[in-house]
């Protein structure tokens, strides 16, 4: 039971960077930076890979046997 807690907060994070990162490319100075420079920031590249990594790993533990 306590690893598939572990693996449900490691989700949980993964889901909550991937919300982050949404919300801060949606940002007015995100959108400006992205017009000037021509992609996102690395900040914003940081919570999409870091979320997509975590939230891999906590469902590949959850649906492990």
């Amino acid at each position: 039971m306590g690893k598939k807690l572990a693996f449900a907060i490691v989700l949980a994070a993964g889901l909550g960077l991937l919300f982050f990162g949404y919300n801060e490319s949606t940002s007015i100075t995100s959108r400006v930076s992205k017009a000037v420079i021509g992609s996102h920031s690395n900040r914003i590249m940081f919570f999409y890979i870091g979320g997509g990594v975590f939230s891999f790993l906590g469902l590949f533990g959850l649906l492990r046997k």
